[in-house]
């Protein structure tokens, strides 16, 4: 019954109205309510194991996205490994946050660029290319020709670093021949990023350019690591159930009910 609600997204009601039409069990709307209580309580023995397992991991894909508890703001923080998820959600969006789950993690962090995840050095992190083409794409649009050459010519050097990355996970290529191949695009990046820093710094590009450089490093972490893909797809895809649960339900009215789709989505994702 718990699943029909957390992972098949039925309401209450349509609980309800599936038991009596499919096995004619009737029952209220509270024992519903009820029952999920003790599955919820079940579920806290086997969650607080869920953080270890993915801290244990040698890559760990983060990611974090809105939940709404009450008309209030509140995000949903994941962190997904090959093995196990787990998601929590807090009422900040902050470093702050961040720490406290994941504060002592020594290994590789996959994620987007958002700030908080500086709080773990270059050198243990990947960032996302497919966050990157959309920066890309956007810089190739804009109405500054120099700049959008520079957005035109990374998003060449993306593809091209596409091709290779496929053909390694194809086993066409070793690891030594990856880098090989990877290095004069490395090289072209790294040029093309050093020549958007240097234009009109009013310009919101030269920021970008600037930050890339700042976390260079972190864009080819995959290239040298067993288990660390380049793109941060893993966590997207893993936190999709709850952001489709989300846009259904809208919201959360209570503790419990926050708990439990927490607690449900790690333990779903973690089976799956």
């Amino acid at each position: 019954m718990s699943e029909l609600v957390t992972k098949y997204g039925l309401s209450r009601r349509e609980q309800k109205a599936f038991l009596e039409e499919q096995f004619q069990f009737s029952i209220s709307l509270g024992t519903v309510f009820n029952k999920q209580k003790i599955v919820n309580a079940a579920m806290k023995a086997p969650m607080e194991e869920l953080l270890p397992m993915v801290k244990a991991s040698p890559c760990v894909h983060a990611d974090e996205t809105g939940h709404n508890r009450d008309g209030k703001s509140h995000w949903m923080w994941g962190f997904i490994s090959n093995s196990a998820a787990f998601f929590s959600i807090h009422t900040s969006r902050g470093k702050k946050i961040l720490r406290s789950l994941m504060g002592d993690f020594q290994n590789i962090l996959v994620s987007d660029r958002y700030a908080v995840y500086n709080l773990f050095d270059s050198s243990q992190r990947q960032l996302c290319w497919a966050h990157l083409k959309r920066d890309f794409t956007k810089l190739s649009e804009k109405d500054n020709k120099i700049i959008a050459q520079i957005g035109k010519n990374l998003l060449a050097c993306e593809s091209e670093l596409f091709k290779i990355w496929h053909e390694f996970r194809l086993e066409k290529l070793s690891r030594d021949e990856l880098l090989r191949q990877i290095k004069p695009i490395r090289q072209r990046v790294g040029e093309l990023l050093e020549q958007g820093s240097y234009t009109d710094p009013t310009l919101r590009a030269v920021r970008f350019c600037k930050n890339l450089l700042e976390n260079f490093n972190a864009l080819w972490t995959f290239s040298e690591y067993e288990d660390v893909e380049p793109t941060n797809n893993h966590a997207e895809r893993s936190l999709r159930p709850s952001v489709i649960w989300r846009k259904k339900f809208f919201c959360t009215r209570s503790h419990y009910g926050t708990v439990y789709v927490a607690r449900s989505g790690s333990l779903n994702v973690t089976w799956k």
